[in-house]
């Protein structure tokens, strides 16, 4: 794969010693749709303005195509930003916002108008070449950006929260069209976004990022999955990733997680797994080893917690269920297909998710199964990911 942009620890801090990206290193390769995701303030912006030379990092290196822009004025970087806001020209038709980017490269006149008239047909703008910004719907406006963007070919297309201004059924219709034009255009774009959904569902390539540094960069479903540190595995996912604090025990061939309410639960097939409990000190090599115990973090999704039944604990002793718990329903959000069971678990607050036609209320106990092969082990010092089955 040919290599679009390099950041090599770039680092950028603000008056008060505000620290809005450290020690950032990224490769993008050329088609890539990489997407920027973190919480508010976490430098995901800011890392993008000096992609685009809007900012200029203290320290590092920033290469595009294999040449050093680290220090080079945004107009000769040969990239295309789309903001927030559209940033389109409210006198201009949007004929003449999208040439815009031409007229100012000097491109000939035949050229201009075979580029614009062959842009605006991909996007469905060709019947709307007359009218001004303030005539266009949001999605409307939305293409003309976008438009205007490509129309020059720019090696690098950067988009900072573009679809934040629209309603949430339009946000899907940008999305989708979003990933056919990324498709057809073959673009290399760098996204940024606070809707983890969203960098998910765009991103070949998502990056978390959080006090400016990033916290890991990976395939969407390798992110969701494997996630490096309890930060990411919570903030990845809808609803989030249920996180509760235990200690791992390990005695004479047995793991078990003990929680904070005094419950237990087995890890199975000890023997698959021993190699990989190198994060105990010290790590076990046999089966009668001595008694050693970690603070961990446990993660669990939602969808990964079962409810067995409306039953008090009564009937997880009837049913000698050792992998049974029980939770107490606090909440419902009903959300169509979908329901939302907030309840109380192993002393913490969790989330369950399940389908609509449950019968549940508030107030009542119910008997859960977890499933154990899909749980996610982090250092409770750390936050670092130490196991996951």
């Amino acid at each position: 794969m040919t290599e679009k942009l390099l950041l090599n620890g770039i680092c950028k801090t603000f008056a008060g010693n505000v620290c809005a990206a450290s020690d950032v290193c990224l490769t993008v390769n050329e088609g890539d749709f990489v997407t920027f995701v973190g919480p508010s303030g976490c430098g995901k912006t800011t890392v993008l303005r000096m992609i685009a030379g809007l900012e200029i990092p203290d320290s590092g290196e920033i290469f595009i195509d294999g040449r050093d822009v680290t220090s080079l004025a945004a107009k000769n970087r040969d990239v295309a930003m789309i903001f927030q806001d559209y940033a389109l020209y409210p006198h201009m038709s949007v004929w003449q916002n999208i040439a815009f980017p031409l007229r100012m490269h000097k491109t000939p006149k035949a050229d201009i108008e075979k580029r614009v008239l062959e842009i605006a047909a991909s996007l469905e703008l060709d019947g709307l070449l007359e009218r001004k910004p303030s005539a266009l719907s949001g999605g409307q406006r939305q293409r003309v950006a976008i438009a205007r963007a490509l129309v020059r070919n720019p090696s690098l297309c950067l988009m900072d929260e573009p679809f934040s201004n629209l309603d949430a059924k339009l946000r899907m219709q940008m999305r989708s069209e979003l990933a056919r034009i990324h498709r057809e255009f073959d673009m290399t774009v760098i996204f940024v976004t606070h809707d983890q959904s969203e960098a998910m569902a765009l991103g070949t390539k998502v990056v978390v990022l959080k006090d400016g540094i990033v916290q890991q960069v990976d395939a969407p479903q390798d992110l969701y999955q494997k996630p490096r540190n309890a930060f990411v595995g919570a903030f990845i996912g809808s609803p989030q990733m249920n996180t509760f604090n235990a200690m791992l025990v390990y005695d004479n061939a047995s793991i078990q997680l003990n929680f904070l309410d005094g419950s237990k639960l087995q890890i199975p097939n000890l023997n698959a797994h021993l190699n990989a409990l190198t994060f105990l000190e010290p790590a076990p090599t046999a089966p009668n080893d001595a008694v050693v115990e970690k603070e961990v973090i446990v993660g669990i999704r939602p969808e990964n917690i079962t409810i067995l039944s409306q039953y008090t604990s009564s009937f997880i002793n009837a049913a000698n269920n050792s992998d049974a718990v029980e939770a107490s329903v606090q909440y419902i959000e009903i959300l169509g297909a979908d329901s939302h069971i907030h309840v109380r678990l192993f002393n913490e607050d969790a989330i369950l998710r399940v389908g609509s036609e449950h019968n549940l209320c508030v107030g009542q106990n119910i008997a859960c199964m977890i499933d154990l092969k899909n749980i996610h082990l982090f250092d409770a010092t750390t936050n670092e990911r130490i196991y996951a089955m």
